[in-house]
């Protein structure tokens, strides 16, 4: 039996509740022991009146597997089911808490209620694969899709096409296929496509796609210029992500956060780091409230101009507005500490840092044990390697080469080597700085077999050009 009406007046005289409230009638009155008979029969005609209501309710609420329950155990041991709306509703509930499986499961289950699966359920499910990558799934959907006659719509087009991050000529083959079957692209789409382009250094073809989107008639929004710009500053040609970011303010397309972060980056990394906090201020002006990646950015701008007390000016109001800081904050000041031969506030900033809640990573701890290798605290550089395992981190190549360095550097060279031998046990590949580091040493130590034995095997890994 397919959703219908039922007798509300019979089940409100018996609930003593007014059915037009059908889900705070379910909430209150259904669990999992819900029991059979006229009273139940009509409690549920007067529920699938208002089923997606319902659904809707319970996914939002996230009670999501308690709707599923009700369907499989209440509902289908009565004869009744749901609409292809509700069945839509009840999918996307699961595809949102991440039962995918589930979801699939539905969806293959329904046709023999009579329900014919559409492209709002299939886009549903592609948008969570997608999401745990996985894009082959998501793509044999996409195909089941067409074997069934279920035309694709421009949602679903967008969402594989962020599936294939990184595959740019299967990206343009979709776009191609969904242009030929007449489906329009739209704003997302374009965007999506010039992100693309942009991060593999493709700015005059992600130039092209802008040009063929204001020629489509598809106006340019502030995702569309924020890829650009970007585009620009990965490049290293901050002026034309300038001359866009202008260009947004005089073509009535309002800057957002991104914005202005994406141009902060931008200038710092061009060593333009009085521009970009002109920029910064520029923002509060406008009431646009810094996030943590802004910060971030312009912390580790300055950290690298060495201009250390302007970034941990900016690290408390960071703080004081509450936006929180992170492992990321604090390594870019530490990390200019220890070049800026600041060694006593660089320790007091990690201790801080520990203070606050934020465990360092293993890039935090790199440039902590490089730093006092540096400084001339071997035993202590030595002391915080040797703890790493016991603190959840795994040295990776950069740590294992600033041990070796470091021990090349006091004369333990057999150290050294069985730290190599380590290494590798470890499965961590050596890199050509581990080779050079040891090839070095040993024929400053005048150990000249030694060191052209490892030359000859660094040759042979193909780490010597």
């Amino acid at each position: 039996m397919s959703v219908a009406t039922g007798n509300g007046d019979v089940a409100a005289r018996v609930t003593g509740r007014s059915c037009y409230c059908p889900v705070q009638l379910f909430l209150l009155n259904y669990d999992k022991r819900f029991c059979s008979g006229s009273f139940e029969i009509n409690i549920l005609l007067c529920l699938l009146k208002d089923s997606e209501v319902l659904v809707s309710s319970l996914s939002l609420s996230g009670k999501v597997e308690k709707a599923l329950h009700f369907h499989d155990r209440v509902l289908l041991a009565h004869g009744f089911h749901f609409d292809q709306v509700t069945y839509g509703t009840l999918i996307n509930g699961l595809c949102k808490t991440g039962h995918t499986s589930a979801a699939i499961q539905v969806l293959r289950k329904i046709p023999r209620y009579g329900i014919a699966p559409d492209v709002v359920m299939y886009n549903a499910i592609i948008d969570s694969l997608c999401k745990v990558t996985l894009v082959s799934d998501a793509f044999h959907l996409y195909s089941e899709m067409l074997a069934k006659g279920i035309s694709p719509d421009v949602i679903t087009y967008n969402t594989l096409r962020l599936c294939l991050a990184g595959q740019l000529k299967e990206a343009i083959d979709l776009l191609n296929h969904m242009i030929l079957i007449n489906i329009t692209p739209d704003v997302h789409t374009y965007s999506t496509l010039m992100d693309g382009l942009c991060k593999e250094g493709k700015i005059k073809d992600a130039k092209n796609v802008l040009a063929m989107m204001i020629k489509d008639g598809v106006k340019p929004d502030v995702v569309t210029y924020n890829c650009l710009m970007d585009g620009y500053c990965l490049v290293n040609e901050v002026n034309k992500a300038k001359f866009v970011f202008n260009t947004m303010a005089q073509s009535r397309v309002s800057l957002d956060v991104q914005s202005y972060s994406i141009m902060i980056n931008g200038l710092c990394k061009s060593k333009m780091v009085d521009e970009a906090l002109n920029l910064f201020e520029e923002m509060r002006c406008k009431y646009l409230v810094p996030n943590t990646v802004t910060y971030n950015t312009l912390i580790d701008g300055l950290s690298k101009s060495k201009r250390i007390s302007c970034a941990l000016e900016i690290l408390v109001e960071m703080h004081d507005r509450g936006q929180p800081a992170t492992v990321v904050t604090y390594s870019s000041l530490l990390d200019a500490m220890f070049k800026n031969q600041q060694l006593d506030k660089a320790l007091m900033l990690f201790n801080q840092m520990k203070e606050c809640g934020i465990d360092p990573d293993i890039c935090t701890y790199n440039i902590l044990i490089d730093g006092l290798c540096k400084s001339g605290r071997f035993e202590n550089a030595k002391e915080i390697f040797q703890d790493l395992s016991i603190k959840g981190c795994s040295p990776n190549v950069r740590t294992y080469n600033i041990m070796i360095n470091g021990l090349c550097k006091e004369g333990l060279f057999e150290e050294a080597l069985a730290l190599l031998l380590e290494m590798e046990h470890n499965g961590c590949l050596t890199d050509a700085v581990t080779f050079e580091t040891v090839i070095r040493a040993l024929f400053e130590k005048d150990e000249n077999d030694m060191a052209e034995k490892l030359l000859r095997e660094m040759v042979a890994r193909g780490l010597l050009n």
